[in-house]
């Protein structure tokens, strides 16, 4: 292990054991405090109001049953996204992105769902503690996203952001009323530092993709942005239903309690995709699933808005015709578009290899003529002359040989 690999070990160690240390007593007060029903001001995040303790009732559960489960939620979340960072600190212990990516990985998921506040809900000494300890996550996440994946800071500028940020830190957290920290700015100044971090962050990862990264740190990045999009996704389908059905909004209900599973679930893809990223397993897989997502996200789209139309639209005409609706219509446009599904499968597949993947699809052509001329060829000369040239257009080699044994020449 190198020096600077030493380095960021002990620094990974150290944040991981206070970060870990801090995790476990919280999670022991939020359970205690998630089993009663909040009511008074200070109260923890996710206690739930007597109504709602009152409606988990109807429903045959309990105030235990919620405060157990939300309990084993946080401490699942908490466990997966630590094992992932074992996992990374034992298959590349002289990594340094590595092992920062481990301390990002034990510091976001032990602060996402808020335990480590539970302290700050009984006493006032423990609130900068907590709140040190939530920011600390989001912070290592954003300066992982400034070296990702080479391990250094590109563009140089944004070492200078991550830096600030550290200095920052400290002081606006045990300096709350203080100008240091944004929630005491004027107007909508407060919202500057997140929307610095968040543009200068994907700023940094196209500029990197596209000037500085070679072909293995292009599809390590795919995979990243690919996780991140897909948590996200999944995120804001979540939120717009939870938006939609008033019912799943309402903090400890049991449609609240499914909202908050499968979040949970979604948010898993990110540090799964940094692990497949950084461990290299599967790394030249990402081309196809992206490729794979695209078509059959279109087709599951496109059919169903197809298949809603087709069916409202028969339905309309049925009604000018005959003055009633019919169940047969629906048959009828349940197997047109169980029949259109594979060529349109096909037709939204070649589409996205001609616009996405120009390369493969050029490819696949030249094969495709070149199966056609095997069939209708009979010179060899031209045979071989034809052979040569597709290996050239699809593999483009520097030198290429081709050897004939009933001749015994080479070409």
């Amino acid at each position: 292990m190198n020096l600077r690999s030493r380095s960021f070990g002990l620094l990974w160690i150290a944040i991981a054991a206070i970060t870990l240390g801090f995790y476990g007593p919280s999670l022991i007060v939020a359970h205690q405090l998630l089993q009663t029903a909040c009511s008074g001001t200070h109260c923890f995040d996710h206690q739930i109001s007597p109504a709602a303790a009152a409606a988990l009732r109807r429903h045959g559960l309990s105030l235990a049953f919620y405060g157990n489960y939300y309990t084993a939620l946080a401490a699942g979340f908490a466990a997966v996204w630590t094992a992932l960072a074992l996992l990374l600190t034992l298959r590349k212990p002289n990594d340094p992105l590595a092992l920062f990516t481990a301390m990002t990985f034990v510091t976001f998921g032990c602060s996402l769902l808020g335990v480590m506040n539970a302290p700050a809900a009984i006493g006032d000494t423990w609130a900068p503690w907590a709140q040190l300890f939530n920011n600390e996550g989001f912070l290592f996440l954003f300066i992982l996203l400034y070296v990702f994946p080479s391990s250094r800071f590109i563009p140089s500028w944004t070492r200078w952001i991550a830096v600030l940020l550290v200095a920052l830190e400290i002081p606006s957290t045990f300096a709350p009323h203080s100008l240091f920290n944004a929630d005491n700015w004027p107007g909508p100044l407060p919202v500057v530092p997140f929307a610095v971090l968040t543009f200068s962050s994907i700023y940094a990862q196209i500029y990197r993709y596209r000037r500085v990264s070679g072909p293995v740190e292009r599809q390590q990045t795919k995979w990243v942005v690919f996780g991140a999009i897909a948590a996200l996704l999944l995120f804001f389908a979540i939120n717009a239903v939870q938006t939609a059905i008033p019912s799943f909004d309402q903090t400890g209900s049991v449609a609240w309690l499914i909202v908050l599973t499968l979040v949970i679930a979604a948010f898993f893809l990110i540090p799964l995709s940094f692990a497949i990223a950084i461990l290299r397993h599967g790394l030249w897989d990402i081309d196809v699933l992206i490729n794979r997502t695209l078509v059959y996200g279109l087709l599951t789209v496109t059919l169903a808005v197809g298949y809603l139309g087709g069916v409202i639209a028969a339905q309309f005409i049925l009604r000018i015709l005959t003055g009633q609706s019919s169940e047969l219509a629906i048959a009828v446009v349940t197997l047109a578009v169980a029949a259109l599904f594979n060529p349109w499968r096909r037709s939204l597949q070649a589409f996205i290899d001609r616009r996405f993947y120009r390369r493969k699809y050029d490819s696949a052509r030249t094969l495709s003529a070149f199966q056609r001329t095997l069939r209708d060829e009979v010179e060899l000369e031209h045979l071989r002359a034809d052979l040569l040239h597709i290996i050239h257009e699809t593999m483009q080699p520097s030198v290429v040989s081709l050897w004939l044994n009933e001749e015994g020449s080479r070409d």
